[in-house]
Protein backbone atom coordinates (compact mmCIF):
# COMPACT_ATOMS: atom_id res chain seq x y z
CA UNK A 1 0.00 0.00 0.00
CA UNK A 2 1.05 3.83 -0.25
CA UNK A 3 -0.37 6.83 1.37
CA UNK A 4 0.60 10.00 -0.09
CA UNK A 5 2.52 12.45 1.84
CA UNK A 6 0.10 14.59 3.79
CA UNK A 7 -2.80 12.45 2.39
CA UNK A 8 -5.03 10.83 5.54
CA UNK A 9 -4.88 6.80 5.36
CA UNK A 10 -8.07 6.54 6.97
CA UNK A 11 -9.69 5.56 3.66
CA UNK A 12 -7.01 2.83 2.88
CA UNK A 13 -7.43 1.72 6.40
CA UNK A 14 -10.99 1.54 6.31
CA UNK A 15 -10.82 -0.70 3.26
CA UNK A 16 -8.15 -3.28 4.56
CA UNK A 17 -10.09 -3.59 7.93
CA UNK A 18 -13.65 -4.29 6.07
CA UNK A 19 -11.78 -6.52 3.46
CA UNK A 20 -10.26 -8.66 6.44
CA UNK A 21 -14.08 -8.43 8.64
CA UNK A 22 -15.35 -9.98 5.41
CA UNK A 23 -13.30 -12.74 4.60
CA UNK A 24 -13.05 -14.04 9.17
CA UNK A 25 -16.94 -13.17 9.25
CA UNK A 26 -17.44 -16.41 8.75
CA UNK A 27 -14.69 -18.69 9.57
CA UNK A 28 -13.24 -18.86 13.23
CA UNK A 29 -9.56 -20.08 12.25
CA UNK A 30 -6.13 -17.59 12.47
CA UNK A 31 -5.14 -15.69 9.63
CA UNK A 32 -1.58 -13.87 8.33
CA UNK A 33 -1.85 -10.35 7.05
CA UNK A 34 0.47 -8.69 6.13
CA UNK A 35 0.91 -5.13 4.55
CA UNK A 36 4.38 -3.94 3.05
CA UNK A 37 4.44 0.16 1.50
CA UNK A 38 5.16 3.30 1.65
CA UNK A 39 3.27 4.49 4.94
CA UNK A 40 4.43 8.06 5.03
CA UNK A 41 4.43 8.00 8.83
CA UNK A 42 6.93 8.84 11.36
CA UNK A 43 6.23 7.27 15.22
CA UNK A 44 9.24 5.90 17.54
CA UNK A 45 7.71 2.93 17.61
CA UNK A 46 9.52 1.72 14.04
CA UNK A 47 11.83 4.76 13.68
CA UNK A 48 13.97 6.48 16.07
CA UNK A 49 13.63 8.53 19.49
CA UNK A 50 13.99 11.91 17.61
CA UNK A 51 10.45 11.93 15.87
CA UNK A 52 9.24 15.39 16.13
CA UNK A 53 5.95 15.60 18.31
CA UNK A 54 3.50 16.98 15.18
CA UNK A 55 4.97 13.33 13.13
CA UNK A 56 3.81 11.40 15.99
CA UNK A 57 0.37 13.01 15.86
CA UNK A 58 -0.16 11.87 12.17
CA UNK A 59 0.82 8.38 12.45
CA UNK A 60 -1.91 7.87 15.51
CA UNK A 61 -4.63 6.27 12.81
CA UNK A 62 -1.93 3.97 11.94
CA UNK A 63 -0.92 3.09 15.31
CA UNK A 64 -4.29 2.11 16.40
CA UNK A 65 -4.72 -0.11 13.41
CA UNK A 66 -1.82 -1.96 14.33
CA UNK A 67 -2.65 -2.06 17.53
CA UNK A 68 -6.70 -3.62 16.77
CA UNK A 69 -4.82 -5.93 14.28
CA UNK A 70 -1.95 -6.93 16.70
CA UNK A 71 0.20 -5.63 13.83
CA UNK A 72 4.26 -6.36 14.43
CA UNK A 73 7.30 -4.04 12.77
CA UNK A 74 9.21 -6.85 10.67
CA UNK A 75 12.49 -4.79 10.56
CA UNK A 76 14.41 -3.76 13.41
CA UNK A 77 13.22 -0.69 15.30
CA UNK A 78 15.13 2.59 13.92
CA UNK A 79 16.02 0.86 10.61
CA UNK A 80 16.14 3.73 7.78
CA UNK A 81 13.97 3.11 4.78
CA UNK A 82 14.14 6.52 3.07
CA UNK A 83 17.59 8.10 2.04
CA UNK A 84 16.44 11.52 0.42
CA UNK A 85 18.59 12.25 -2.74
CA UNK A 86 18.02 15.97 -2.29
CA UNK A 87 19.06 16.48 1.00
CA UNK A 88 21.97 13.86 1.39
CA UNK A 89 22.54 12.52 5.21
CA UNK A 90 18.76 13.17 5.95
CA UNK A 91 16.78 9.06 6.47
CA UNK A 92 13.72 8.08 8.02
CA UNK A 93 11.94 4.89 8.31
CA UNK A 94 8.57 5.51 6.45
CA UNK A 95 8.62 1.94 4.67
CA UNK A 96 7.14 -0.73 6.90
CA UNK A 97 6.46 -4.61 6.47
CA UNK A 98 4.29 -5.46 9.75
CA UNK A 99 2.48 -8.70 10.10
CA UNK A 100 0.37 -10.27 12.94
CA UNK A 101 1.96 -13.51 12.84
CA UNK A 102 5.62 -12.72 12.84
CA UNK A 103 6.81 -16.54 13.98
CA UNK A 104 6.05 -17.46 10.25
CA UNK A 105 9.04 -14.62 9.11
CA UNK A 106 12.11 -16.22 8.33
CA UNK A 107 14.13 -13.00 7.52
CA UNK A 108 13.70 -9.62 6.42
CA UNK A 109 16.22 -7.30 5.24
CA UNK A 110 16.81 -3.99 3.49
CA UNK A 111 18.51 -3.80 -0.15
CA UNK A 112 21.06 -1.03 -0.11
CA UNK A 113 21.73 -1.36 -4.15
CA UNK A 114 21.09 1.96 -5.93
CA UNK A 115 18.22 1.54 -8.28
CA UNK A 116 17.51 5.15 -8.85
CA UNK A 117 15.34 5.67 -6.09
CA UNK A 118 15.44 7.54 -2.60
CA UNK A 119 13.74 4.36 -0.72
CA UNK A 120 15.38 0.83 -0.08
CA UNK A 121 13.89 -2.42 -1.65
CA UNK A 122 12.77 -4.51 1.97
CA UNK A 123 13.39 -8.26 1.21
CA UNK A 124 11.05 -10.20 3.37
CA UNK A 125 11.37 -14.35 3.06
CA UNK A 126 7.88 -15.93 4.73
CA UNK A 127 6.91 -19.64 5.93
CA UNK A 128 3.76 -20.31 4.59
CA UNK A 129 3.27 -24.15 4.22
CA UNK A 130 0.23 -26.27 4.68
CA UNK A 131 -0.02 -27.57 8.17
CA UNK A 132 -1.77 -30.04 9.65
CA UNK A 133 -3.35 -29.69 13.47
CA UNK A 134 -1.05 -31.73 15.85
CA UNK A 135 -3.33 -34.66 17.76
CA UNK A 136 -2.15 -33.40 21.15
CA UNK A 137 -3.36 -34.94 24.51
CA UNK A 138 -6.26 -33.32 26.02
CA UNK A 139 -5.60 -31.18 29.01
CA UNK A 140 -6.97 -32.10 32.40
CA UNK A 141 -9.47 -29.66 34.41
CA UNK A 142 -7.33 -30.33 37.41
CA UNK A 143 -9.62 -28.05 39.43
CA UNK A 144 -12.32 -30.56 39.04
CA UNK A 145 -10.19 -33.77 40.29
CA UNK A 146 -11.36 -35.25 43.14
CA UNK A 147 -8.13 -35.43 44.72
CA UNK A 148 -8.92 -37.32 47.74
CA UNK A 149 -9.76 -40.57 45.53
CA UNK A 150 -6.01 -39.61 44.01
CA UNK A 151 -4.10 -39.61 46.77
CA UNK A 152 -5.67 -42.76 48.18
CA UNK A 153 -5.19 -44.79 45.22
CA UNK A 154 -1.58 -43.59 44.85
CA UNK A 155 -1.08 -44.20 48.86
CA UNK A 156 -2.54 -47.81 49.17
CA UNK A 157 0.30 -48.69 46.61
CA UNK A 158 2.87 -48.15 48.87
CA UNK A 159 1.47 -48.99 52.30
CA UNK A 160 4.06 -52.07 52.24
CA UNK A 161 8.09 -50.56 52.70
CA UNK A 162 9.76 -50.54 49.96
CA UNK A 163 13.44 -50.79 49.45
CA UNK A 164 15.78 -48.27 48.52
CA UNK A 165 19.34 -49.73 48.82
CA UNK A 166 20.16 -49.16 45.13
CA UNK A 167 19.97 -47.64 42.30
CA UNK A 168 18.12 -49.97 40.64
CA UNK A 169 15.62 -50.34 43.27
CA UNK A 170 15.46 -46.29 43.21
CA UNK A 171 14.69 -46.47 39.35
CA UNK A 172 12.05 -49.37 40.13
CA UNK A 173 10.22 -47.07 42.69
CA UNK A 174 10.01 -44.06 40.66
CA UNK A 175 9.07 -45.63 37.60
CA UNK A 176 5.91 -46.76 39.74
CA UNK A 177 5.57 -43.89 41.38
CA UNK A 178 4.97 -41.61 37.59
CA UNK A 179 2.98 -44.50 36.16
CA UNK A 180 0.94 -44.71 38.98
CA UNK A 181 0.05 -41.44 39.36
CA UNK A 182 -0.35 -40.71 35.61
CA UNK A 183 -3.20 -43.64 35.61
CA UNK A 184 -4.68 -42.13 38.70
CA UNK A 185 -4.99 -38.32 37.73
CA UNK A 186 -6.30 -40.03 33.53
CA UNK A 187 -9.19 -41.58 36.01
CA UNK A 188 -10.17 -38.79 38.41
CA UNK A 189 -9.66 -35.94 36.12
CA UNK A 190 -12.23 -34.36 33.63
CA UNK A 191 -10.83 -33.23 30.15
CA UNK A 192 -10.44 -29.67 29.44
CA UNK A 193 -12.99 -28.49 27.08
CA UNK A 194 -11.48 -25.01 26.48
CA UNK A 195 -13.23 -21.92 23.94
CA UNK A 196 -11.16 -20.40 21.34
CA UNK A 197 -13.30 -17.26 22.61
CA UNK A 198 -13.19 -17.61 26.12
CA UNK A 199 -11.63 -14.16 27.66
CA UNK A 200 -10.42 -13.46 31.18
CA UNK A 201 -12.45 -10.46 31.50
CA UNK A 202 -16.02 -11.86 30.24
CA UNK A 203 -18.34 -11.42 33.00
CA UNK A 204 -21.71 -12.82 34.10
CA UNK A 205 -23.32 -9.27 33.55
CA UNK A 206 -21.24 -9.06 29.94
CA UNK A 207 -22.87 -12.56 29.21
CA UNK A 208 -26.33 -10.93 30.53
CA UNK A 209 -26.09 -7.88 28.17
CA UNK A 210 -25.08 -9.89 25.21
CA UNK A 211 -27.90 -12.21 25.37
CA UNK A 212 -29.91 -8.65 25.52
CA UNK A 213 -27.98 -7.25 22.49
CA UNK A 214 -28.33 -10.83 20.76
CA UNK A 215 -32.38 -10.62 21.87
CA UNK A 216 -32.62 -7.59 20.06
CA UNK A 217 -31.12 -8.17 17.22
CA UNK A 218 -33.48 -11.16 16.31
CA UNK A 219 -36.48 -8.94 16.69
CA UNK A 220 -35.31 -6.42 14.82
CA UNK A 221 -34.59 -9.40 11.98
CA UNK A 222 -38.16 -10.65 12.38
CA UNK A 223 -39.71 -7.56 12.35
CA UNK A 224 -37.62 -7.09 8.92
CA UNK A 225 -39.03 -9.90 7.52
CA UNK A 226 -42.79 -9.20 8.35
CA UNK A 227 -43.07 -5.98 7.89
CA UNK A 228 -40.19 -4.67 6.05
CA UNK A 229 -37.03 -2.66 6.69
CA UNK A 230 -38.92 1.38 6.19
CA UNK A 231 -41.55 0.39 8.71
CA UNK A 232 -41.49 3.13 11.83
CA UNK A 233 -41.81 -0.01 14.22
CA UNK A 234 -38.59 -1.71 12.71
CA UNK A 235 -36.89 1.46 12.80
CA UNK A 236 -37.52 1.77 15.95
CA UNK A 237 -36.26 -1.64 17.29
CA UNK A 238 -33.28 -1.12 15.12
CA UNK A 239 -32.10 1.80 16.63
CA UNK A 240 -33.08 0.18 20.65
CA UNK A 241 -31.07 -2.50 18.85
CA UNK A 242 -27.94 -0.40 18.00
CA UNK A 243 -28.40 1.24 20.97
CA UNK A 244 -27.97 -1.69 23.32
CA UNK A 245 -25.30 -2.85 21.47
CA UNK A 246 -23.00 0.80 21.54
CA UNK A 247 -23.76 0.67 25.31
CA UNK A 248 -22.16 -3.52 24.89
CA UNK A 249 -19.15 -2.97 23.63
CA UNK A 250 -18.24 0.42 25.89
CA UNK A 251 -18.71 -2.23 28.76
CA UNK A 252 -16.81 -4.70 26.79
CA UNK A 253 -13.80 -1.82 26.84
CA UNK A 254 -14.65 -0.93 30.52
CA UNK A 255 -14.06 -4.42 31.93
CA UNK A 256 -10.94 -5.13 29.48
CA UNK A 257 -9.35 -1.71 31.12
CA UNK A 258 -10.30 -2.56 34.27
CA UNK A 259 -9.81 -6.14 34.33
CA UNK A 260 -5.74 -5.35 33.24
CA UNK A 261 -5.93 -2.18 35.89
CA UNK A 262 -6.67 -5.07 38.73
CA UNK A 263 -3.91 -7.47 37.23
CA UNK A 264 -1.33 -4.75 37.31
CA UNK A 265 -2.29 -3.46 41.05
CA UNK A 266 -1.97 -6.56 42.64
CA UNK A 267 1.04 -7.66 40.84
CA UNK A 268 4.09 -8.29 42.46
CA UNK A 269 7.41 -8.99 41.12
CA UNK A 270 6.93 -11.74 39.24
CA UNK A 271 3.05 -10.85 37.78
CA UNK A 272 5.15 -7.17 36.86
CA UNK A 273 7.46 -9.06 34.50
CA UNK A 274 4.79 -11.55 33.12
CA UNK A 275 2.83 -7.95 32.16
CA UNK A 276 5.80 -7.00 30.52
CA UNK A 277 5.78 -10.31 28.75
CA UNK A 278 2.42 -8.57 26.93
CA UNK A 279 3.99 -5.85 25.31
CA UNK A 280 6.72 -8.33 23.34
CA UNK A 281 6.33 -10.17 20.19
CA UNK A 282 5.50 -14.12 22.16
CA UNK A 283 8.36 -16.83 21.71
CA UNK A 284 7.26 -19.24 18.84
CA UNK A 285 7.34 -23.03 19.62
CA UNK A 286 7.49 -24.36 16.10
CA UNK A 287 7.12 -23.55 12.41
CA UNK A 288 10.60 -24.14 11.46
CA UNK A 289 11.17 -23.59 8.14
CA UNK A 290 13.91 -25.18 6.16
CA UNK A 291 17.67 -24.82 7.55
CA UNK A 292 20.64 -24.07 5.96
CA UNK A 293 24.12 -25.29 7.30
CA UNK A 294 26.85 -24.67 5.23
CA UNK A 295 25.85 -25.07 1.82
CA UNK A 296 23.29 -27.51 2.25
CA UNK A 297 19.25 -26.55 2.63
CA UNK A 298 17.64 -28.50 5.32
CA UNK A 299 14.24 -29.39 4.80
CA UNK A 300 13.28 -32.69 6.44
CA UNK A 301 12.21 -32.57 10.18
CA UNK A 302 14.42 -35.87 11.11
CA UNK A 303 17.53 -33.94 9.46
CA UNK A 304 16.66 -30.44 10.88
CA UNK A 305 16.75 -32.08 14.61
CA UNK A 306 19.96 -33.44 13.72
CA UNK A 307 20.88 -29.73 12.92
CA UNK A 308 19.75 -28.33 16.08
CA UNK A 309 20.99 -31.30 18.42
CA UNK A 310 24.55 -30.37 17.07
CA UNK A 311 23.63 -26.40 17.39
CA UNK A 312 22.50 -26.77 20.99
CA UNK A 313 25.23 -29.33 22.66
CA UNK A 314 28.33 -28.67 20.71
CA UNK A 315 31.31 -30.81 21.62
CA UNK A 316 33.02 -30.20 24.57
CA UNK A 317 36.70 -28.94 25.11
CA UNK A 318 38.93 -31.37 26.97
CA UNK A 319 39.68 -30.34 30.40
CA UNK A 320 43.05 -30.54 31.66
CA UNK A 321 42.24 -29.24 35.27
CA UNK A 322 43.12 -31.44 38.16
CA UNK A 323 41.65 -31.55 41.83
CA UNK A 324 43.16 -28.66 44.12
CA UNK A 325 45.51 -30.09 46.22
CA UNK A 326 44.73 -28.68 49.23
CA UNK A 327 41.21 -28.34 49.22
CA UNK A 328 39.32 -26.77 52.39
CA UNK A 329 37.32 -29.04 55.05
CA UNK A 330 33.82 -29.81 53.88
CA UNK A 331 31.03 -28.31 54.83
CA UNK A 332 29.05 -30.57 57.18
CA UNK A 333 25.90 -32.23 55.15
CA UNK A 334 22.19 -32.79 57.12
CA UNK A 335 20.12 -35.10 55.59
CA UNK A 336 17.22 -33.56 53.81
CA UNK A 337 13.83 -33.55 56.07
CA UNK A 338 10.18 -33.66 54.89
CA UNK A 339 9.98 -29.48 55.66
CA UNK A 340 12.15 -28.73 53.66
CA UNK A 341 11.05 -30.26 50.88
CA UNK A 342 7.53 -28.38 51.49
CA UNK A 343 9.05 -25.50 51.15
CA UNK A 344 10.47 -26.07 48.18
CA UNK A 345 7.18 -27.28 46.92
CA UNK A 346 5.40 -24.26 48.10
CA UNK A 347 7.98 -21.94 46.44
CA UNK A 348 7.44 -23.60 43.14
CA UNK A 349 5.20 -22.47 40.09
CA UNK A 350 2.50 -24.76 40.34
CA UNK A 351 1.31 -24.37 36.22
CA UNK A 352 5.03 -24.25 34.59
CA UNK A 353 4.98 -26.61 31.41
CA UNK A 354 5.87 -30.20 32.46
CA UNK A 355 8.03 -33.15 30.79
CA UNK A 356 6.96 -35.99 28.88
CA UNK A 357 4.89 -37.11 31.99
CA UNK A 358 2.57 -34.14 31.51
CA UNK A 359 2.37 -33.68 35.09
CA UNK A 360 2.69 -30.27 36.34
CA UNK A 361 3.59 -29.40 39.80
CA UNK A 362 0.44 -28.49 40.87
CA UNK A 363 -0.02 -31.83 41.02
CA UNK A 364 2.42 -33.15 43.94
CA UNK A 365 1.31 -29.52 45.69
CA UNK A 366 -2.44 -31.24 46.25
CA UNK A 367 -1.08 -34.63 46.55
CA UNK A 368 1.21 -33.87 49.34
CA UNK A 369 -0.68 -35.26 52.29
CA UNK A 370 -0.62 -38.58 50.79
CA UNK A 371 2.63 -38.79 49.27
CA UNK A 372 4.80 -36.59 51.18
CA UNK A 373 6.23 -39.28 52.92
CA UNK A 374 7.22 -41.81 50.20
CA UNK A 375 8.66 -38.56 48.07
CA UNK A 376 10.57 -37.50 51.43
CA UNK A 377 12.29 -41.16 51.22
CA UNK A 378 12.83 -41.12 47.53
CA UNK A 379 14.57 -38.21 47.51
CA UNK A 380 16.75 -39.14 50.66
CA UNK A 381 17.56 -42.36 48.58
CA UNK A 382 19.01 -40.64 45.97
CA UNK A 383 21.18 -38.26 47.27
CA UNK A 384 22.37 -40.95 49.78
CA UNK A 385 23.25 -43.29 47.31
CA UNK A 386 24.48 -40.42 44.75
CA UNK A 387 22.16 -41.52 41.69
CA UNK A 388 19.76 -39.08 40.13
CA UNK A 389 16.72 -41.11 39.09
CA UNK A 390 17.09 -41.94 35.15
CA UNK A 391 13.31 -41.23 34.38
CA UNK A 392 14.46 -37.42 35.70
CA UNK A 393 17.14 -37.29 33.56
CA UNK A 394 15.11 -37.42 30.15
CA UNK A 395 13.54 -34.24 29.16
CA UNK A 396 11.55 -32.71 26.30
CA UNK A 397 13.79 -30.57 24.15
CA UNK A 398 11.28 -27.40 23.03
CA UNK A 399 12.57 -24.96 19.65
CA UNK A 400 12.22 -21.17 20.60
CA UNK A 401 13.09 -18.41 18.52
CA UNK A 402 15.34 -16.18 19.70
CA UNK A 403 13.80 -12.13 19.72
CA UNK A 404 14.93 -10.08 17.00
CA UNK A 405 17.42 -12.47 14.79
CA UNK A 406 17.70 -11.11 11.30
CA UNK A 407 17.45 -14.35 9.64
CA UNK A 408 15.55 -17.85 11.12
CA UNK A 409 16.53 -20.14 8.33
CA UNK A 410 19.95 -21.00 10.46
CA UNK A 411 20.01 -23.32 13.46
CA UNK A 412 21.60 -20.09 15.57
CA UNK A 413 18.49 -18.20 15.46
CA UNK A 414 16.86 -20.45 17.93
CA UNK A 415 17.21 -21.29 21.67
CA UNK A 416 16.27 -24.66 23.22
CA UNK A 417 14.01 -25.22 26.48
CA UNK A 418 14.14 -27.99 28.64
CA UNK A 419 10.87 -29.13 29.95
CA UNK A 420 11.48 -31.50 32.58
CA UNK A 421 10.05 -34.06 34.85
CA UNK A 422 8.71 -32.10 37.78
CA UNK A 423 8.94 -34.23 40.42
CA UNK A 424 12.29 -34.78 39.57
CA UNK A 425 12.71 -30.26 39.24
CA UNK A 426 11.70 -30.73 42.98
CA UNK A 427 14.50 -32.69 44.17
CA UNK A 428 16.71 -30.56 42.75
CA UNK A 429 15.36 -27.84 43.77
CA UNK A 430 15.93 -28.80 47.16
CA UNK A 431 19.18 -29.35 46.38
CA UNK A 432 19.59 -25.85 44.73
CA UNK A 433 18.34 -23.88 47.77
CA UNK A 434 21.33 -26.40 49.80
CA UNK A 435 23.37 -25.08 48.02
CA UNK A 436 22.71 -21.08 47.89
CA UNK A 437 22.35 -21.43 51.61
CA UNK A 438 26.11 -22.79 51.43
CA UNK A 439 27.00 -19.86 48.75
CA UNK A 440 25.74 -16.84 51.49
CA UNK A 441 26.77 -18.85 54.50
CA UNK A 442 29.66 -19.37 54.47
CA UNK A 443 30.70 -16.59 51.67
CA UNK A 444 31.88 -18.94 48.73
CA UNK A 445 31.07 -17.14 45.68
CA UNK A 446 32.44 -13.48 45.16
CA UNK A 447 30.15 -10.43 45.72
CA UNK A 448 30.43 -9.32 42.26
CA UNK A 449 28.00 -12.58 41.16
CA UNK A 450 24.44 -11.15 40.66
CA UNK A 451 21.52 -13.43 39.01
CA UNK A 452 20.83 -16.92 40.50
CA UNK A 453 21.18 -15.71 43.90
CA UNK A 454 18.93 -14.26 46.87
CA UNK A 455 19.06 -10.32 47.17
CA UNK A 456 21.13 -10.43 44.24
CA UNK A 457 19.33 -8.80 41.01
CA UNK A 458 19.77 -6.70 38.17
CA UNK A 459 19.17 -3.87 39.81
CA UNK A 460 22.28 -4.08 42.44
CA UNK A 461 24.03 -5.11 39.31
CA UNK A 462 23.13 -2.02 37.68
CA UNK A 463 23.90 0.50 40.72
CA UNK A 464 26.94 -1.41 41.50
CA UNK A 465 28.42 -0.55 37.59
CA UNK A 466 26.87 2.93 37.88
CA UNK A 467 28.83 3.69 41.31
CA UNK A 468 32.34 2.43 39.71
CA UNK A 469 31.48 4.67 36.91
CA UNK A 470 30.53 7.91 38.84
CA UNK A 471 33.84 7.21 41.35
CA UNK A 472 35.71 7.53 37.91
CA UNK A 473 34.01 10.31 36.54
CA UNK A 474 34.39 12.05 39.99
CA UNK A 475 38.44 11.39 39.71
CA UNK A 476 38.46 12.77 36.45
CA UNK A 477 39.63 9.10 34.77
CA UNK A 478 38.42 7.80 31.74
CA UNK A 479 36.71 4.37 32.40
CA UNK A 480 37.09 1.38 30.20
CA UNK A 481 33.72 -1.25 30.04
CA UNK A 482 34.42 -4.74 28.14
CA UNK A 483 30.93 -6.49 28.04
CA UNK A 484 30.59 -9.98 26.73
CA UNK A 485 27.65 -12.58 26.55
CA UNK A 486 28.29 -16.62 27.29
CA UNK A 487 26.81 -18.12 24.34
CA UNK A 488 25.09 -21.26 25.10
CA UNK A 489 26.62 -20.88 29.35
CA UNK A 490 24.54 -24.05 30.52
CA UNK A 491 25.05 -26.35 27.98
CA UNK A 492 28.55 -25.54 28.00
CA UNK A 493 29.51 -26.37 31.64
CA UNK A 494 31.81 -29.48 31.67
CA UNK A 495 31.47 -31.88 34.58
CA UNK A 496 34.70 -32.92 35.54
CA UNK A 497 35.11 -28.92 35.48
CA UNK A 498 32.09 -28.27 37.70
CA UNK A 499 33.40 -30.70 40.50
CA UNK A 500 36.82 -29.06 40.79
CA UNK A 501 35.41 -25.71 41.60
CA UNK A 502 32.73 -27.59 44.00
CA UNK A 503 35.76 -29.33 46.25
CA UNK A 504 37.65 -26.10 46.50
CA UNK A 505 34.89 -24.36 48.12
CA UNK A 506 34.08 -27.47 50.48
CA UNK A 507 30.90 -28.48 49.16
CA UNK A 508 30.47 -31.89 50.88
CA UNK A 509 31.38 -35.34 48.53
CA UNK A 510 27.39 -36.38 49.31
CA UNK A 511 26.12 -33.57 47.69
CA UNK A 512 28.97 -33.40 45.17
CA UNK A 513 28.38 -37.02 44.14
CA UNK A 514 24.88 -36.55 43.49
CA UNK A 515 24.99 -33.81 40.73
CA UNK A 516 27.56 -35.31 39.09
CA UNK A 517 25.19 -37.96 38.66
CA UNK A 518 22.65 -34.88 37.43
CA UNK A 519 24.91 -34.17 34.72
CA UNK A 520 25.41 -37.73 33.51
CA UNK A 521 23.14 -39.95 31.21
CA UNK A 522 21.17 -37.35 29.96
CA UNK A 523 18.77 -38.19 27.70
CA UNK A 524 15.96 -35.59 25.35
CA UNK A 525 13.64 -35.47 22.52
CA UNK A 526 13.07 -32.59 20.64
CA UNK A 527 10.21 -31.48 19.15
CA UNK A 528 8.61 -28.66 17.01
CA UNK A 529 5.71 -28.07 14.43
CA UNK A 530 4.04 -31.29 14.34
CA UNK A 531 7.26 -33.16 14.89
CA UNK A 532 9.18 -35.40 17.76
CA UNK A 533 12.28 -37.61 17.94
CA UNK A 534 12.91 -40.50 19.74
CA UNK A 535 14.91 -40.60 23.26
CA UNK A 536 18.28 -40.37 22.62
CA UNK A 537 21.17 -39.78 24.82
CA UNK A 538 23.10 -36.21 24.98
CA UNK A 539 26.82 -36.91 24.74
CA UNK A 540 27.54 -33.23 25.13
CA UNK A 541 24.99 -32.09 28.21
CA UNK A 542 26.17 -29.96 30.29
CA UNK A 543 23.34 -28.17 32.67
CA UNK A 544 19.65 -28.74 31.51
CA UNK A 545 18.28 -25.29 30.53
CA UNK A 546 14.59 -25.62 32.58
CA UNK A 547 16.17 -26.62 35.79
CA UNK A 548 15.88 -24.90 39.31
CA UNK A 549 19.24 -26.33 39.56
CA UNK A 550 21.37 -25.51 36.65
CA UNK A 551 21.75 -21.34 37.81
CA UNK A 552 23.51 -22.07 41.14
CA UNK A 553 25.60 -24.41 39.72
CA UNK A 554 27.06 -22.31 37.24
CA UNK A 555 27.42 -19.77 39.17
CA UNK A 556 30.01 -21.82 41.37
CA UNK A 557 31.20 -23.33 37.80
CA UNK A 558 31.90 -19.21 36.60
CA UNK A 559 33.07 -17.78 40.29
CA UNK A 560 37.16 -17.95 39.54
CA UNK A 561 36.32 -15.69 36.59
CA UNK A 562 34.37 -12.87 38.22
CA UNK A 563 36.62 -13.13 41.66
CA UNK A 564 37.85 -9.93 41.20
CA UNK A 565 36.80 -7.09 43.38
CA UNK A 566 35.37 -3.88 41.26
CA UNK A 567 37.44 -0.75 43.23
CA UNK A 568 39.44 2.06 41.75
CA UNK A 569 41.88 -0.39 39.92
CA UNK A 570 38.99 -2.23 38.16
CA UNK A 571 37.32 -5.10 38.61
CA UNK A 572 34.69 -8.06 37.15
CA UNK A 573 31.06 -8.82 37.44
CA UNK A 574 28.58 -11.04 36.44
CA UNK A 575 24.69 -11.31 35.95
CA UNK A 576 23.12 -14.32 34.87
CA UNK A 577 19.57 -13.77 33.23
CA UNK A 578 18.71 -17.25 32.46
Amino acid sequence: MHTPDGASAEATLSAIHDTIQNVTRDDSRTFSLILAGDFNRHHPAWGNNHTQPRFVEDAGELINFFHDHDLQSCLPRGTATFWSLSHPGRNSTIDLTVTNTPDLLIKCHLYHDNYGSDHRGTYSEWYFQARHNATTKPRKAYDRADWEKIGKEIQTLFERPVELDSPEALDIVVERLMRTTVKAIDKHTPDLRPSPYSKRWFTADLKAQQSDVNRLRRKWQESCAEVGRSEPRTKAMFEDMRQSRRAWTRTVEKAKTSHWKQFLDEAGEGKLWKAATYTKPRDSWGFIPALRVGDQELVDNAVKAQAFMGSFFPPMASVQEEAPAHAPPEIRWHPISELEIYRSLKAAKGTTAPGEDGLPTLIWKRLWKYLGNIITRIFTSSIELGYHPQRWRSARIVVLRKPGKPDYSVPGAYRPISLLNTLGKLLEAVMARRLSFFAEHYGLLPDTQFGGRPGRTTEQALLMLANAIDRAWYRQKVITLVAFDLKGAFNGVNKKSLDIRLQSKGIPSVARRWIASFMSGRQASIGFDDFQTEIEPLDNAGLAQGSPLSPILFAFFNCDLVDQPVDFHGGASAFIDD
